[in-house]
């Protein structure tokens, strides 16, 4: 009973999405309304037409019926026209704005959803379910109402013709009714599987596409279709258990009325004295009623899968977003940053990342952070901009706590160079303009080019700034997209960078061209670096060795490498490493 009710509530709350477009879906309503009461009206002129036609021969009758029949499919044609391009103009829009809704929600979600999620299963959400939904709102319902206006009519036309046959109907309606019921359960909770077995299917695919030149290098194309495979046959498994249950319901459906049917043929023939007209008007409608019956129940198949899929949606949509409780908007920070005992663990996981960090950074100093991988240097820059927020303790900037700042005020003052480049499938222009999201003039994107030492090669390219980078940059060169993402830092002049293994990615050559740009952003912010080559940060203000999540050593090299500390080890390994 209370998953028939979440599916009514889930099922009203898809219809919501209509409620905008409601005169076009009326539209479409009554267009499918009409066509099936024309079908009926069609089946009721057989007893006329072979009473008066045939058997007592009225020509009137038989010279008008051709024109009445012309005129009934002329209706019946135009409904179905009306009612087909209004269910299209709705069923788009529907679709669309679920869909807009449910990206601006991806948008929005905090970063620990993105750890719990594949990319493949919110692209499968955003595509497949949304389609399902559509189905549920709109197809299943117009073709819900044309059978069932079809079916009344048809009850209309029988019960005018002979009540007393007609009542033998009324038998199968609860018989049909509860196996509907029966089917919707199985067919939800397949639903379910199937969705979920499509998501992985979306996942593999576009994990194996995105990697495949390390799929190739490292022979791994057995392997990744062996995975593929898995996954295909874990969805084909539960689409032949939806097909099978889909399959036995309709012929259940009509073995039902073909037994009452029967019963009726042996009724009218054995004990009432019918005419020739009302007998085969009976037969025909009777015949006729099956159709909408076997396509309702197998309506209810993509009706409960709709419903599931929406289900799934909506989970997303009704989802918490990024905590934004901040009213303090900034204008531009000086970029003095404090942590103060701030610890942190990631949301579902009781290990502690960061422990008890206590750090005062003065504006335009810079920071390196060292530190074997996994040491939590990462993480300790991804809680400044708020992707996480500290479990306890507190991040001040300019002397406000950072949970008092709004997310977009405080994010306008960073600027964020990692060793994974994200770049869009656009020109080079708009994907260095992105960090200021406006009008750019294009000396400023050149000048920002220049700066990063990216000009040198945009200018060779045959379409230079305007020159289409492919899907993330793939028409570019590693050390290409890392420059053009230096770019997009310094064109944005943020008072707070962070280069987290920004020049990772650039051969000795190109690291060094870069480091002189780098060293004059930062003379104009404060900067929190991290890098795996350590002869890359010996110019910092200070640098902050990190283990286990707390920082074991700070300040400048001079003194560190004086100390004979951790840092010292490091840089004696990363030089033997280098040998």
């Amino acid at each position: 009973m209370q998953s028939s009710q979440s599916g009514l509530k889930t099922y009203r709350r898809i219809l919501s999405y209509v409620k905008p477009y409601w005169f076009l879906m009326l539209l479409a309503l009554v267009g499918n309304a009409l066509y099936s009461a024309m079908d009926g009206y069609v089946i009721h002129l057989l007893k006329p037409l072979m009473d008066k036609g045939f058997i007592d021969k009225d020509l009137a009758y038989l010279e008008t019926f051709p024109l009445v029949l012309i005129g009934i499919f002329a209706v019946r044609g135009t409904a179905n026209v009306m009612a087909t391009y209004c269910f299209g103009y709705v069923s788009g829009y529907v679709v669309s704005d679920i869909r807009r809704q449910l990206f601006a929600k991806f948008m929005r979600l905090p970063a620990s959803d993105y750890d719990k999620a594949t990319s493949g299963q919110m692209i499968s959400k955003l595509l497949y379910n949304v389609d399902q939904i559509s189905a549920a709102g709109g197809a299943s319902l117009t073709t819900m109402v044309r059978e069932v206006a079809l079916i009344i009519s048809l009850l209309v036309v029988m019960f005018y013709t002979s009540w007393r046959l007609s009542l033998v109907l009324l038998i199968i309606i609860p018989i049909i009714a509860l196996l509907i019921s029966f089917a919707s359960k199985h067919f939800r909770r397949l639903s379910h599987k199937q969705q979920h077995a499509m998501a992985e299917v979306t996942h593999v695919t576009e994990e194996s596409l995105k990697s495949y030149r390390e799929i190739r290098i490292f022979g791994g194309q057995a392997y990744q279709e062996q995975s593929f495979n898995k996954a295909i046959m874990y969805a084909l498994r539960y689409n032949l258990k939806f097909t099978m249950i889909s399959a036995l319901n309709s012929p259940i459906v009509q073995m039902v009325g073909a037994v009452a049917m029967s019963l009726v043929i042996y009724i009218a023939v054995a004990k009432l004295h019918v005419s020739a007209g009302t007998f085969v008007t009976m037969i025909t409608a009777m015949v006729a009623i099956l159709k909408p019956l076997r396509n309702i129940t197998g309506l209810n198949a993509g009706l409960q899968s709709g419903v599931a899929a929406a289900q799934s949606v909506f989970a997303t949509v009704d989802a918490e977003e990024e905590k934004d409780t901040g009213t303090t908007v900034l204008a531009r920070t000086r970029g003095h940053v404090q942590f103060k005992n701030v610890s942190f663990s990631y949301p579902g996981h009781h290990k502690t990342v960061l422990h008890e960090i206590n750090i005062d950074v003065k504006p335009g100093e810079s920071i390196a952070l060292v530190g074997r991988s996994g040491s939590g240097k990462s993480t300790f820059v991804s809680l400044l901009p708020r992707f996480y927020d500290a479990t306890s303790g507190d991040i001040i900037l300019d002397g406000i706590s950072t949970h008092d700042i709004t997310l977009a005020s405080l994010r306008e003052q960073i600027a964020v160079v990692s060793q994974h480049v994200a770049l869009f499938n656009d020109t080079i222009f708009h994907n260095i303009a992105y960090s200021m999201l406006g009008e750019v003039d294009e000396e400023k994107v050149i000048e920002a080019a220049k700066m990063a030492h990216a000009w040198e090669f945009i200018e060779k390219l045959p379409n230079g700034l305007y020159t289409v980078t492919g899907e993330n940059g793939v028409m570019l060169s590693g050390g290409q997209r890392q420059r053009l993402a230096i770019a997009r830092a310094l064109l944005k002049k943020a008072p707070i960078l962070i280069l987290d293994e920004a020049t990772s990615a650039l051969d000795n050559e190109s690291e060094r061209l870069i480091q002189a740009a780098i060293e004059t952003i930062m003379k104009q912010s404060t900067t929190f670096v991290i890098a795996h080559r350590l002869s890359t940060i010996e110019h910092v203000d200070r640098i902050l060795v990190m283990d286990e999540g707390r920082i074991i050593e700070s300040g400048s090299h001079q003194e560190l490498m004086s100390a004979e500390g951790a840092y010292a080890d490091l840089r004696a390994f990363a030089m033997d490493s280098n040998h």
